[in-house]
């Protein structure tokens, strides 16, 4: 069998990787999770988060119900940034709470490694100096 891994390439030159690749993955993923190991290869979830992480617009305003992954796609988009040293992305929220529970949250598991994070002000600095930041509304 000979498999195609990707179909082209991002306007930010990041490999898309075909339907077939994108199945592999998430079920190699749904193993590491039965065995309790790490998930190392972080993948939209077919859908909704496909859809935003394969949108062209410089700006997309997205919305839904509680529990669509959200939250997650949004951190996981920032990620194609973070060698870029000109790179900052906010996020914002009503209350702080709404950020503790939902943005910083979601965001540790996929920057804490590869990031100085800065709980005060709930920010991601990287080693390029791009940097992410969460901000509540409310105040």
């Amino acid at each position: 069998m000979n498999l195609q891994i990707w179909e082209g390439w991002t306007w930010m030159g990041k490999p898309v990787y075909t339907n077939e690749t994108a199945q592999m993955i998430r079920k190699a993923n749904c193993k590491l999770v039965e065995k309790g190991e790490i998930i190392r290869n972080i993948i939209p979830q077919e859908g909704f988060q496909e859809a935003v992480a394969t949108c062209q617009a410089d700006i997309a305003i997205v919305g839904g119900k509680r529990g669509g992954g959200k939250t997650h796609i949004m951190n996981m988009l920032a990620s194609y940034h973070i060698n870029n040293p000109l790179f900052t992305m906010y996020g914002f929220r009503r209350e702080i709470d709404d950020i503790k529970k939902g943005l910083w949250a979601s965001s540790k598991g996929i920057y804490e490694k590869i990031a100085t994070a800065r709980i005060s002000d709930y920010s991601w600095q990287f080693p390029s100096g791009a940097q992410i930041q969460y901000e509540n509304i409310a105040d």
